[in-house]
C-alpha cells in the first residue's frame, strides 16, 4: 500500500508539481519559463510575489515566442520555444532582450515540449513535434536533422506506444528515458513509458510500462516525470479528470526499476501540499540538493 510522504520531503516534491520549474543547484536559483517569451531567474528562497533577479525577454535580437520548458547545464539554459519551433540556448546570467548563444531548428523538431541534456553522450533529448522523442548533439546550432528518434506509436509499424508525451526525464545511470504519456483510447489511462536510452526507429519498444489502477497515475491528464538517480526513484506529477470537469492532482514516487501495474512508494495529494493539475503546465523539476 502506498505510504504518505514525510513532511520533510514535501517542499521537494511540491516543487516537482510547479509549472515550468527548473532548479539550478550550482547557482542556487529557480529558473521559470512563463509560457510566453520570458525566462525569469529567481533567487533561491524566493517566495510570494517575488521579483526575478534577471529576465530574458523577447526582442529584435531574441525572437523567442514561448518558453515552455528549461534545462540547466554547464551555465547554460536550454529553452524549449514551443511556438517558435526551436531550442534556444542562453547564458545562465543573461538578462534583457539578448540574442541566444545558439538556436537549433529541425524539420523533425516541430513544437518542442521538453528538452533534457545527457552529458555522458553529449546530446540533447527532446519531445519533438509533440509525438516523438529525438536526440541531437548538445551543441547543435542551426537547422539539423536528429541523430535518432523514437517514432510516434501510431506510425505504421511502430511499437513505441507514444501517443501524446509531455513528460521526459533521463536516467543516465540506467541508460533509460522515462516518458510521461497517456493511452490513445478511452479511458485514456495515464502511463509512464521507459525506453532504452539508445532507442530509435529500429528499436522503439519500451523496456517497461508503468500503468494500471494500482499506480494511481489516473487518466485523462498529462504526466510529468523526473528521475532522482542517486535515490533510484521516479517522481511523477499526475492526476485525473473528474466528472464535474475538475482535476485531481497528486505526486507519485516509484522505484526506478518499476514496471507494470505497481503501487507507488509514496503519494502526495490534496489541498494541504497545494497540489494542482493545470492545463498548460509543461515541465517539472527536482531540487536534489534539498532532499532529506
Amino acid at each position: 500500500m502506498a505510504a504518505t510522504s514525510t513532511r520533510n520531503a514535501l517542499p521537494i516534491l511540491c516543487l516537482l508539481a510547479l509549472s515550468l520549474m527548473n532548479a539550478t543547484p550550482a547557482q542556487a536559483r529557480v529558473i521559470v519559463g512563463n509560457g510566453s517569451g520570458s525566462v525569469m531567474n529567481f533567487a533561491d528562497g524566493a517566495t510570494g510575489n517575488a521579483t526575478p533577479v534577471k529576465t530574458i525577454s523577447p526582442g529584435a535580437s531574441n525572437p523567442i515566442q514561448s518558453a515552455t520548458a528549461i534545462e540547466f547545464d554547464n551555465n547554460e539554459l536550454f529553452v524549449s520555444d514551443f511556438s517558435g519551433k526551436a531550442i534556444r540556448v542562453y547564458d545562465v546570467n543573461a538578462n534583457g532582450s539578448v540574442a541566444p548563444l545558439r538556436t537549433m531548428t529541425s524539420p523533425l523538431l516541430g513544437q518542442p515540449r521538453v528538452v533534457r541534456i545527457d552529458r555522458k553522450r553529449d546530446e540533447m533529448v527532446v519531445i519533438a513535434g509533440m509525438i516523438r522523442i529525438c536526440s541531437w548533439p548538445r551543441l547543435s546550432n542551426g537547422d539539423l536533422y536528429p541523430t535518432r528518434c523514437v517514432p510516434w506509436g501510431q506510425t505504421m509499424g511502430s511499437t513505441s506506444q507514444l501517443n501524446n508525451p509531455v513528460g521526459l526525464a533521463l536516467n543516465r545511470v540506467r541508460e533509460e528515458m522515462v516518458v510521461g504519456d497517456y493511452a490513445p483510447a478511452q479511458p485514456f489511462a495515464n502511463r509512464i513509458l521507459i525506453f532504452d536510452r539508445m532507442a530509435d526507429l529500429y528499436n522503439p519498444t519500451p523496456l517497461r510500462t508503468i500503468e494500471g489502477a494500482n499506480t494511481r497515475l489516473g487518466q485523462g491528464t498529462n504526466v510529468y516525470t523526473v528521475v532522482d538517480e542517486a535515490s533510484r526513484l521516479i517522481f511523477a506529477a499526475s492526476g485525473e479528470s473528474n466528472p464535474d470537469g475538475t482535476t485531481s492532482a497528486r505526486i507519485l514516487m516509484f522505484p526506478s526499476d518499476a514496471g507494470g501495474n505497481v503501487s507507488p512508494l509514496h503519494v502526495i495529494e490534496g489541498a494541504g501540499p497545494g497540489c494542482a493539475c493545470r492545463r498548460g503546465t509543461m515541465s517539472a523539476a527536482l531540487d536534489s540538493t534539498r532532499i532529506t
